[in-house]
């Protein structure tokens, strides 16, 4: 007697370590769980977002764009792509039919070419004070004015042949230390190209780079401060990786030690007091990582944590939360990034790593399952992974890449099931790691940098390409055997299963009027022994535009102990999944036998 079963075809991803227990694989599509009890299926798979290019930062092949940052009031935004930082402005603005356009502008040179940068900015400027976004690369620090330049006028006292300048009380607001950032005055007596060297914020004095040439007791002086420059404050950490801003306060994590670090002596200046340092100090290992989440600064180590607020200390804002220190770490910085309310990385401590973990108040708990932590442990490199988190149509999404591995895993916080992104090579015939490197919430669209290209696209699923190229998607379920439905199945015999034909419920008629997917295919394979070899590829059609009656049916699929299928789909078009179902027979007594 013929019967029929949905055999879990819609699902997440999940290859066990040992494929004959689970095989399960989901690339390009994602579980979407009805949130309502009249829904025609509980869960679907839904297509994943498609790319298109709207901007090109630079022309190089192989350029990767190294992270971005969104300025306050959401038309203006910065962009890393190798050494150059561009400003990506909205010249027009988004309409009920038509996307934002935007107009791109280099405004600074990087003294490094690769890895990623981490970016805060400290708001408009208000008061001579703020107005800047600090970026930090691993080795250096720079400043971008948001207004494209900024003046500090202020009076000092000038010696003839002294560097020094005396000021008649407080220190000035709006001071910066960069050789880019020339001092000159109204009576002449500081040279051309004088710029500040140091700062005593104590006396309070400031020190230029060249002598006075003239004593004035009282002489206006203006510091001027192009759009971009490097930091070259003698106080500024140095291997500075990653930074953070709450109330005011930049922070900046000191890599290879556990200092971080803060501007100062008060809140919104870029100036940076030595003294103004603070240690991860609860445990031994090194800071990896740090970042802000409601108002307080998270500090993630080799094997440890802590959180620190701003107490509004004399010497240093911020303190350490008494009793608060979870026992993990993380194992690659630049994966730590925060999605919704929480923080995620990879993580470490000193029992092992590989593990995917997310906050949970003041503790760290793991999201990865058996099957994600057993895929990352067989990278050989893990500690460039980079993370991001975004939303879309409801779902929060956490994106984890690792370059080396050449691998992206997405983690959907709201059904808490994993699938994998991936970007497909037609020439060769395989996956690849997604092509997003970094991401932003800007003009209104998710818009991610690409890692190869050096384009900004906007990421979508009203897209079904990889930025033009091909975006194949692909679902193995769960093994199809005598006891994987005991309500059928009411023995352990390992009995034949006759697959008489399946049925895939895509949205239909949604061919193009004309070229590749005027008559989508889907493929469809299966595999006899668990997942260890496969037959040849069976096409059949979703349905052309218009045929929204088309079932996808494959018919006389054989007969199998143990059958795992494989569906593929790559054609633009959309490719949500409502439900599959299975016609099939079990063999009798003496066939089994």
């Amino acid at each position: 007697m013929q019967m029929a079963m949905d055999p879990g075809f819609v699902g997440g991803a999940y290859q066990a370590p040992m494929l004959l227990q689970d095989a399960e694989t989901c690339i390009n599509w994602y579980p979407e769980i009805a949130e309502t009890e009249g829904a025609k299926t509980a869960i679907a798979l839904l297509g994943t977002p498609g790319l298109n290019a709207v901007a090109t930062l630079i022309q190089s092949q192989g350029t990767q764009v190294r992270g971005c940052w969104v300025l306050p009031g959401n038309t203006q935004s910065l962009w890393v792509c190798g050494n150059t930082v561009s400003l990506l402005t909205v010249t027009v603005p988004a309409t009920q039919t038509t996307l934002p356009q935007f107009s791109v502008t280099q405004v600074g040179t990087l003294l490094t070419n690769t890895g990623p940068v981490s970016m805060r900015d400290n708001g408009v400027e208000f008061g001579g004070v703020a107005g800047y976004v600090l970026i930090v690369d691993g080795l250096y620090g720079y400043f971008y004015s948001i207004a494209g330049g900024q003046t500090a006028t202020f009076t000092a006292a000038t010696s003839s042949g002294s560097p020094t300048l005396t000021l008649p009380g407080s220190l000035p607001q709006g001071l910066l230390i960069s050789t880019s950032a020339t001092i000159t005055d109204t009576s002449g007596a500081i040279p051309a190209g004088t710029y500040i060297s140091s700062i005593d914020y104590n006396t309070p004095a400031v020190t230029l780079s060249q002598n006075a040439t003239a004593t004035v007791a009282s002489d206006t002086l203006t510091l001027t401060i192009p759009a971009f420059g490097q930091i070259n404050d003698p106080g500024f950490p140095s291997n500075p990786t990653m930074v953070a801003f709450i109330e005011g306060w930049l922070i900046v994590s000191v890599g290879g030690t556990r200092n971080f670090q803060t501007n100062g002596p008060v809140p919104y200046t870029m100036m940076w007091p030595g003294s103004f340092y603070a240690l991860k100090d609860s445990s031994t290992d090194n800071l990896v990582a740090l970042y802000e989440n409601n108002r307080e600064l998270w500090l993630v180590g080799e094997r440890t944590s802590e959180v620190w607020y701003n107490a509004g200390g004399a010497t240093f804002a911020f303190a350490r939360i008494p009793a608060v220190g979870p026992q993990f770490g993380c194992s690659a910085a630049f994966s730590l990034t925060r999605v919704g309310t929480n923080l995620m990385c990879l993580g470490r401590n000193e029992q092992g790593q590989n593990m995917v973990m997310m906050t949970n108040q003041y503790q760290w708990v793991r999201v990865s399952t058996h099957a994600i932590d057993y895929a990352i442990a067989t990278y050989p490199v893990v500690d460039d992974a980079i993370g991001y988190g975004y939303e879309s149509d409801g779902h929060l999404f956490y994106m984890l890449t690792f370059p080396t591995a050449d691998v992206t895993w997405c983690y959907d916080l709201t059904s808490q099931i994993w699938h994998q992104r991936s970007y497909f090579d037609s020439t060769s015939g395989k996956y690849h790691r997604h092509r997003s490197n970094c991401f932003a919430n800007f003009a209104d669209l998710r818009l991610v940098g690409d890692y190869q290209s050096g384009q900004v696209h906007h990421m979508s699923r009203a897209y079904y390409t990889d930025a033009g190229n091909v975006l194949r998607c692909q679902r193995r379920p769960p093994h199809i055997w005598a006891t994987v439905s005991p309500h059928i199945f009411n023995d352990m015999s390992r009995k034949r299963i006759f697959h008489g034909w399946l049925q895939v419920e895509f949205t239909p008629g949604v061919g193009l009027q004309t070229g590749q997917g005027s008559s989508p295919q889907a493929m469809l394979r299966w595999s006899n022994d668990g997942g260890f070899t496969w037959s040849n590829e069976h096409w059949t059609s979703i349905g052309a535009a218009g045929q929204t009656k088309n079932r996808a049916i494959w018919r006389r699929l054989g007969r199998a102990r143990d059958r795992v299928y494989e569906l593929n789909f790559s054609d633009p078009v959309r490719r949500d999944i409502v439900g599959v179902t299975l016609f099939f027979e079990a063999e009798d007594e003496t066939e089994a036998a």
